[in-house]
């Protein structure tokens, strides 16, 4: 038999009580959103990587349909020496004054967003996107479109890709060099490790350039 509870004990429900208000995410926990954006930045690298791939496997259907070869057979062979300590040497170079140029406003824009999308960059992720962009552009640009178009279009299409202002400018220069390197060699290899090096290296740099030291001791050095 069920015992009868008084009407006074039970529990009153108004029809009209406002119910629990949600909390906006701006006022969520710091933490909910800071590991919310760590996730966010992870998945933007792990996007753009995915980008790379699909420029890599463009810039070979291009190849081989020009030329008829599958393979990068005569590029990625055995590279000479000559351009290859140029690659190496002027990597070091480029890099050696990069930090200088940090004081330029373009500088600044472009660390910014790089420190927007992808966050505090550790050596793997670094050289991972550098890997990517790297590789790929360079067999897109001097292994398809400099064999197709010559050094002068297809490095000013490099030099349109990284858009226009200064940083276009730049980007023109460094196409100039990479075309030159890749016409003298007539091998691909120093060209890749000279980009690779030169954005791994300038990503990791860049993306920690006036971070908090706080935000510097979250993001271990060799943290995946």
């Amino acid at each position: 038999m069920m015992s009868h509870v008084p009407e006074s004990e039970q529990p009153h429900h108004p029809k009209n009580a406002p119910r629990p208000r949600e909390v906006p995410p701006t006022e969520r926990p710091a933490l909910f959103n800071e590991e919310q954006l760590k996730l966010e930045r992870r998945r933007n690298v792990r996007w753009a990587v995915l980008l790379y791939g699909v420029m890599l496997f463009v810039a070979w259907g291009m190849r081989a349909a020009y030329t008829g070869e599958i393979f990068y057979v005569d590029d990625l062979g055995i590279p000479p020496w000559g351009p290859m300590l140029v690659a190496v040497l002027g990597s070091l170079a480029v890099l050696a004054v990069s930090p200088r140029m940090e004081r330029w406003q373009w500088v600044h824009k472009i660390a910014r967003t790089v420190r927007e999308v992808f966050g505090p960059l550790p050596v793997r992720r670094a050289a991972l996107l550098g890997t990517a962009s790297g590789t790929a552009e360079e067999a897109l640009f001097r292994g398809a479109l400099q064999l197709m178009l010559g050094p002068y279009i297809a490095t000013v299409l490099f030099a349109i890709l990284h858009g226009f202002g200064w940083w276009g400018l730049f980007a023109l220069i460094m196409g100039a060099g990479l075309a030159a390197l890749y016409a003298w060699g007539d091998n691909l290899w120093p060209c890749i490790v000279a980009h690779v090096l030169i954005n791994s290296v300038n990503l990791r740099r860049i993306s920690y350039s006036h971070v908090e030291p706080e935000a510097r001791r979250d993001s271990s050095p060799v943290a995946g």
